[in-house]
């Protein structure tokens, strides 16, 4: 008892003789010394004893009373209910003793009336306070409602409506009484065995609260837990209630011996039980295989009888998890995260009865008055830390999980808070659930929450598993404490639980008599010494039905998308991000690459045409939007690492969840792109070109978004998903075509007449193909001249370049020995091909059908002459026509020049390379004008910036067949997203290698 209470209990006593006779305050002091004695020790006692009998006697000669509402009112702001009803307890058992002692009955009477008036004043109720009244004077027969006594006994007593639990070993009795309204149970003992409370002695006939934690012991053995009898009070049905029993489990890591040896115990519902120790002693493993995470090497798990190997997917819908870290979305308010998750747990229930639910759990929890709060990060905290673990725990309640596993509940909380949520815990455990928390070091008061207590030692061995308050006592008497029978201080009644690691921990000393670093008592001889209790059979029940029916999927993928949308938006620094970065990179990029050169006057000009740099920032813009849809998914799963963890045993559709992600990332990038784009053509005056390029950027955005995300799922640290990232980037660089041209890359590699391979599977290639061929050929200038500048190109080429070459080629291979023969005629039939001239076998040199073939190369080369000047002409004759429709020749060229691109037109038609045929290895390549260049191959294979793409005996136009394979592209990553194939294949990979490493050893 504090000071407090201890002044408040001595004053109303002194209220209630001061104005009797001297008999009477000479019962009140035998009284007051006997209580304090059994409370606290004799000293206090008389303390106590002569502090009362100062009070009456200053009130005596001052003639003053006692203030009754004063100590009520402090006790009533600075007090519990379950203190304030032991006081009235204890003021019951004075009257009583009163009534005993044979005074009067006026008398008694008259205390009676004082002590009701003192319970209205300490806001004790009618109903607690009759039901006190009639424990305190064993008068059960007056009890209204039965079902709050319980009788421990050898034979039933047969009294109907009570609760009884039979306990052969005493002859005598206890009766236990439970107070619903404040949660609290008191007992008497009537009998003479030597019996104990928490290792202390009860007196027979003497009150006593019995908390949680608590065990009465009969010569040391444990004879009645605190579980079994508010177990008793709280009915706990059978066909719900569940069974944990763990049987020699063993689990190691692979190449160590870390892991849980030897581990038995059972544990039921309507349990508190603490997992307790030292940092790697095993505590989150032992979490992972309750949960089903992990699966024991030896011995058996089982659940109600059922064990986890057959029936693992429905017990894991009995449990719930309760991370240590957060598992919160900071930027929803407290009701909002809540509602989400009831949403997906609870997909049975209407909003309307969502949210009732949610708001009674809430209010439970002591979060209503801060449900519109944002939960906010834990670094910029908008609730409190134990606010914030109430939610996290509630939000794993609100599903009605059978057994709840909670890691570090109290880690980083104030001993107020942390208190409080364990005593929320306690509250679960007590409406029928088995609760196992992982604490490291609680407090006293915490200490005596526990049901059970398991003490685990380094490298996962089992020292201790059983009642909290019984531990201290077995860990002294193996220790040799001389003080093994006392648990708790005598004085202030803590229990100095880390008495238990130092004592597990102490050192051996050295001749010296100085500590070392090597311990008395090894961890495995620790494990050897505790021997279980026998617990019996484990009864084989049927699983309960898990209460909690998940959404559908449809619904699963609209709470995941409207949480995620809610939360982003409200994050302002990821707003500014999302909109502002894409304002700046457009600006950056478009004002870097808009090159204008000095004009007469002393300025600058600015000519779209003139402009070298618009292939770089076709290439840059594509970059920047791969990179930022990358960058922005790349931390989304593993940021809500914890809430995954936690919502997996919900079951829920990986692929909702997954879609929501992309359908919002997606939405973003549209916007994203959509600023760039306007932003970026704005300052360039890229004509004619909004769409195509907004069309290839959001692809490239979109391609940015699933890789990130895929990132996500493979890399478990926000570090190693951000350094990758580049990695990801760089190779879209290299292989967009205009960086290193394909053609002269290294040899093994490079392919002169195809995109490589290598190119082929690089999406920024067909985005960059895609947009210079775009601009070249479909710009409103080309569009009048494209199909007559092909074939200008192809007559030219033939006329002056191949045929030429051919020639040449004949020539060297009339003049050549055997060897160079054969491969000139390689050559010469690869030119031919081109031209269209099939030749099986090429004649030999000097022949009839050789001299053939040169009068054929002759003639076709002086009909490609002329056609090459009929298309000059004809071209010649657009242009005239044109020139008139614009009025002006000036105004013609100046429309030329908003509309073509120089930069643009150096790439496309390659006129800068020395040779226009070249001869690679055994072919005849042509180097020059390859957007005219139609490809041959049937399957989409093509050479870089060919105008089009052959299917079969079809042709595409390049930009059109460029997006449709970006978009198959696009299809196959977001298939390997959607089936975790990239993770699967990764851990499977991981589980290889380790299978071989521990065969190996």
């Amino acid at each position: 008892m504090n000071e407090l209470l201890v002044n408040s209990q001595v004053n109303l006593f002194a209220h209630i003789v001061l104005n009797g006779d001297a008999s009477l305050q000479k019962l009140a002091e035998i009284y007051t010394e006997v209580l304090f004695t059994r409370l606290v020790n004799p000293r206090i006692g008389k303390k106590q004893k002569e502090e009362l009998k100062l009070v009456i006697r200053n009130s005596k000669q001052t003639d003053s009373s006692i203030d009754v509402n004063k100590i009520c009112n402090k006790l009533n702001r600075e007090s519990s209910i379950q203190q304030r009803l032991l006081l009235l307890i204890n003021l019951l058992e004075f009257g009583l003793f009163v009534q005993k002692n044979a005074i009067l009955l006026s008398k008694s009477n008259s205390i009676a009336g004082k002590i009701k008036q003192i319970a209205d004043e300490l806001k004790i109720s009618a109903e607690t306070y009759s039901l006190c009244s009639s424990f305190v004077s064993g008068k059960l027969y007056e009890v209204h409602d039965r079902r709050n006594i319980l009788i421990v006994k050898s034979v039933s007593p047969e009294l109907e409506g009570f609760h009884f639990v039979k306990r052969e070993q005493i002859d005598g009795y206890f009766v236990f009484v439970y107070f619903p309204d404040v949660s609290t149970i008191f007992f008497r003992y009537q009998g003479k065995e030597n019996l104990q409370l928490n290792s202390k002695p009860i007196q027979p006939k003497a009150i006593y609260s019995f908390q949680s934690g608590s065990v009465i012991s009969q010569n040391g053995k444990p004879l009645l837990y605190y579980g079994k009898v508010i177990g008793q009070f709280k009915g706990l049905s059978q066909h719900e209630s569940i069974t944990l029993n763990l049987k020699n489990v063993e689990f190691t890591y692979p190449r160590s011996n870390f892991g849980l040896h030897n581990l038995s115990l059972t544990a039921t519902s309507g349990e508190l039980v603490g997992i307790l120790g030292g940092s790697g002693v095993g505590k989150s493993t032992f979490f992972n295989l309750l949960n089903g995470s992990l699966s024991p090497k030896r011995g058996k798990i089982s659940l109600n009888g059922v064990s986890y190997r057959e029936g693992l997917s429905k017990i894991q819908k009995l449990i719930g998890f309760v991370p240590q870290d957060d598992s919160l979305f900071e930027n929803l308010t407290v009701f909002e995260n809540l509602y989400y998750t009831a949403r997906l747990a609870l997909g049975n229930l209407t909003v309307e009865q969502t949210k009732e639910l949610v708001n009674a759990k809430l209010a439970e929890f002591g979060l209503y008055h801060i449900r519109n709060l944002k939960v906010g990060s834990s670094l910029s905290r908008n609730i409190s830390g134990g606010q914030r673990k109430r939610l996290n725990i509630v939000s794993e309640i609100i599903r009605e999980p059978k057994l709840l596993l909670v890691d570090e509940p109290t880690s980083g909380l104030s001993s107020a808070d942390s208190l409080r949520v364990m005593s929320l815990l306690k509250e679960q455990a007590l409406s029928g659930r088995l609760v196992l928390v992982n604490i490291h070091q609680p407090s006293s008061e915490i200490y005596r929450l526990f049901d059970k207590i398991l003490v685990l030692d380094q490298g996962g061995y089992m020292v201790y598993y059983g009642n909290p308050l019984e531990a201290v006592r077995y860990f002294k008497m193996h220790a040799g404490r001389i003080d093994a029978d006392e648990v708790e201080c005598s004085v202030c009644k803590n229990i100095k639980s880390d008495e238990i690691f130092d004592i597990i921990d102490e050192k051996q000393v050295d001749e010296f008599g100085q500590l070392t670093e090597i311990r008395k008592v090894k961890p495995i001889v620790w494990s050897s010494r505790f021997i279980p209790t026998d617990e019996g059979e484990i009864t084989i029940n049927p699983l309960p039905e898990s209460k909690s029916v998940k959404a559908d999927w449809v619904k699963q993928l609209e709470v995941f998308l409207t949480r995620l949308t809610l939360s982003k938006l409200r994050d302002i620094e990821f707003f500014i991000f999302a909109f502002v970065i894409p304002v700046l990179l457009a600006a950056v990029i478009a004002l870097f690459s808009k090159y204008s050169f000095p004009n007469e006057q002393g300025g600058y000009t600015y000519i779209f045409y003139e402009n070298y740099n618009i292939p770089i920032f076709f290439l840059t813009s594509i970059i920047a939007s791969m990179f930022l849809g990358m960058i922005v998914t790349s931390d989304s799963v593993i940021k809500d690492a914890n809430i995954n963890k936690r919502e997996a045993f919900l079951f829920l559709n990986r692929k909702a969840y997954y879609n929501s992600k992309v359908l919002f990332y997606f939405g973003l990038t549209i916007l994203q792109t959509l600023i760039y784009t306007a932003i970026s053509i704005y300052i360039l005056k890229v004509k004619g070109m909004f769409l195509a390029i907004w069309v290839i950027l959001i692809l490239m955005g979109f391609f940015g978004n699933i890789a990130g995300l895929i990132v996500s799922t493979i890399f478990k640290s926000l570090s190693a998903a951000y350094l990758i990232v580049p990695f990801l980037v760089i190779p879209q660089i290299i292989l967009s075509g205009i960086t290193i041209p394909f053609d002269r890359m290294n040899h093994r590699l490079a392919n002169t007449e195809v995109v490589p391979v290598i190119g082929v599977v690089s999406p920024s290639m067909w985005g960059m193909e895609a947009l210079l061929v775009h601009q070249f050929k479909n710009n409103a200038y080309e569009r009048y001249f494209f199909e007559i500048d092909m074939a200008e190109s192809q007559s030219r080429i033939q006329s002056q370049y191949l045929i030429p070459k051919l020639f040449q080629l004949i020539q060297g291979c009339s003049q050549s020995d055997s060897i160079n023969r054969h491969r000139l005629k390689n050559l010469i039939k690869s030119g031919l091909s081109q031209l269209n001239i099939d030749i099986t076998e090429l004649p030999m040199p000097n022949t009839v059908e050789f001299r053939k073939l040169e009068i054929m190369l002759h003639e076709l080369q002086q009909k490609q002459q002329q056609n090459y000047s009929r298309i000059i002409r004809k071209k010649d004759q657009i242009t005239t026509k044109l020139q008139s429709q614009f009025n002006s020749a000036e105004a013609f060229l100046e429309f030329k020049q908003m509309h073509t691109n120089r930069g643009v037109d150096d790439l496309t038609l390659a006129r800068k390379n020395i040779t226009a045929i070249q001869v690679v290895e055994n072919r005849l390549v042509q180097t020059i004008d390859p957007v005219f260049k139609i490809p041959t191959n049937r399957w989409g294979r093509a050479h870089f910036l060919a105008p089009a793409k052959r299917i079969a005996n079809q042709l595409f136009d390049t930009f059109i067949f460029n997006v449709a394979v970006l978009l198959v592209f696009l299809v196959g990553i977001y298939l390997i997203l959607l089936f975790d194939i990239l993770p699967k294949l990764s851990n499977s990979m991981v589980q290889l290698k380790l299978f071989k490493l521990v065969k190996g050893f």
